[in-house]
């Protein structure tokens, strides 16, 4: 999706344009680039649960099913935000991860 930021009066601050981050963050599952699927990991650990939560989901798009992304999503399972945790078993179904089942299964 492209935003064509010249819609946008000139004197918006970047704290006006807050609201196009999670959207940024979704449209990067489109991509599987290293650079991209490190940027989302680091993502899983923001402060802001929304952020946390599209990095999850978007991670799982990127299609990458390492280990060590399918444990920072399980580390999303423990997460104190409802949000979180839902878009991390999102994510981990999305991926079919065979080794969250055993976790998925005690949290139902």
């Amino acid at each position: 999706m492209f935003i064509d930021l010249k819609c946008f009066p000139m004197g918006l601050l970047l704290k006006d344009l807050i609201f196009l981050i999670p959207l940024l963050i979704c449209n990067l599952g489109k991509y599987q680039s290293a650079t991209v699927i490190e940027c989302l990991r680091d993502l899983l650990r923001n402060e802001d649960s929304n952020i946390r939560a599209v990095a999850a989901v978007s991670l799982a798009k990127t299609g990458n099913q390492d280990k060590a992304t399918i444990n920072v999503l399980l580390k999303c399972l423990n997460d104190k935000d409802r949000l979180v945790r839902e878009a991390g078993c999102l994510a981990l179904g999305h991926m079919k991860a065979k080794k969250a089942v055993p976790k998925l299964l005690h949290l139902w």
